[in-house]
């Protein structure tokens, strides 16, 4: 149809509807308005399911939204807008409905999906993203070859949050089309769906509270927080501190992943440090998802860096037994000062370094000048964007400087039941081998250019 299919009379339907909003045939508007349908029925059936919280041991604060093709693109409407962004408000006669708005969707994780509505219908703007829930995160499965729902569509919505520093990662399977089902639960490759587990559990929200790994509360085992480390940026250079009961100790200078902040560390890796022997410290450099300026996120590691140093005699910690710590970017932000040669730092441990835009423009940045690597989840034949592969750069510089003794690189921990099934099952969580690698720094700390990493 040439012109929009409004009005018409009620009970009435017009032929080009009948094969259904998400039909090739349907009027584009149809679509549109049918985005809309999909956003607040999807609403009202969560708003069901949190009236049932009590009696189905559901956390209300915690909400994933997963889905497949339309169902994929339902969820990411329902997570980017409310009901006050309606297209064409006075034919469609829907209103906003205040009670769903307070809805709020943590993770959207859907495969075969994305965003194309264009900006005219619905953008994405400052004020769509403020009523977001806090650290809220997208993850999209698709098949590079998909015709049903190209991959643009795919790109546009990973590329429209990047605008607003909005987490969301596009795990491309090669080579696949539409129907993902049998590719992403293939039991020979659990890391396919682990990977979107993974995402889940990086960037959902501790249970009211509690540490999501195993419901222990952060203000258990966080001694001191909020200190204040530096003086660039005082609202955002803070840390929590969390200290061993007794013996000597060195500490941990740990920091997050894109999408979560200082406050988010699992009590189980706080407990990886705390039972071999070390303080950690979750610092802060630029929140959550604002936008990192790598230059002035080195520099403040290395103010966190010298205030550990600084303060050993306030905190009991022993300044010259340092282990720089990081996941994901927080790998990225701790490069720099891991790889300082400063005496002090005794060890590094990252899990999923350097991810896949680590290496978009290496005329800036290349990691392997600055030569450790890490624990990985996936292994070297998952699509996931932190597939150990990206770090093989690294691995290599070692071997070519003959410091391949100083290296503990491990990959496929997803693979390994007795660690990872569909989420951490296993004490320490991503920090598992973290104790080995106290184990490498105790065997040799009388060789001080040892410089053990895992």
């Amino acid at each position: 149809a040439e012109e929009p299919l409004y009005p018409l009379g009620v009970g009435q339907q017009h032929p080009q509807c009948k094969k259904g909003a998400a039909s090739r045939q349907a009027h584009p508007e149809q679509y549109m308005q049918a985005q809309e349908v999909a956003n607040r029925a999807a609403r009202y059936a969560i708003q069901y399911a949190h009236s049932r919280a009590e009696e189905w041991g559901i956390d209300v604060e915690r909400t994933v939204c997963n889905g497949a093709s339309a169902g994929a693109v339902t969820c990411y409407e329902m997570f980017l807008f409310n009901t006050t962004v309606s297209f064409r408000p006075e034919s469609t006669g829907l209103e906003p409905v205040l009670e769903l708005d307070q809805i709020k969707i943590n993770v959207a994780a859907g495969r075969a999906g994305g965003l194309s509505t264009p900006p005219e219908v619905r953008a994405v703007t400052d004020e769509t993203v403020a009523v977001m829930a806090p650290g809220a995160a997208v993850y999209d499965l698709h098949g590079d070859e998909d015709v049903t729902v190209p991959i643009t569509s795919a790109e546009f919505l990973v590329e429209t949050l990047d605008e607003f520093g909005i987490p969301a990662e596009l795990d491309i399977a090669a080579g696949e089309g539409h129907s993902l089902f049998p590719w992403q639960f293939n039991k020979s490759h659990p890391e396919r769906l682990n990977a979107m587990f993974d995402f889940i559990e990086t960037y959902l929200p501790d249970s009211g509270g509690d540490d999501d790994d195993d419901g222990v509360d952060n203000d258990g085992f966080w001694n001191y927080t909020d200190v204040q480390y530096g003086t660039e940026d005082p609202s955002m250079q803070l840390m929590n501190i969390a200290l061993p009961s007794s013996g000597e100790y060195g500490v941990v200078m740990f920091h997050h992943p894109k999408g979560s902040t200082y406050n988010d560390i699992g009590q189980r890796e706080v407990n990886a440090a705390l039972d071999s022997g070390y303080a950690l410290v979750s610092w802060e450099s630029f929140g959550a998802y604002e936008a990192v300026d790598l230059e002035a996120a080195w520099r403040y590691a290395q103010t966190c860096f010298e205030f550990l140093r600084s303060s050993s005699d306030q905190y009991g910690w022993k300044s010259e037994n340092i282990i720089i710590a990081g996941r994901s970017m927080g790998s990225i932000v701790s490069w720099k000062l891991a790889h300082s040669q400063e005496p002090a730092i005794v060890g590094i441990h990252f899990y999923n370094a350097l991810p896949r835009q680590t290496w978009q423009a290496p005329d800036l940045w290349y990691p392997p000048d600055d030569v450790v690597s890490p624990a990985y989840g996936p292994g070297p034949n998952s699509d996931y964007g932190h597939n150990p592969v990206y770090a093989y750069p690294v691995r290599d510089k070692y071997m070519e400087l003959g410091e391949e003794d100083k290296l503990t690189f491990i990959e496929g921990m997803w693979d390994d039941p007795a660690l990872h099934n569909g989420g951490w099952i296993n004490t320490y969580a991503t920090f598992h081998y973290f104790p080995d690698l106290v184990a490498q720094i105790e065997a040799v700390s009388s060789s001080p250019s040892m410089v053990p990493t895992a």
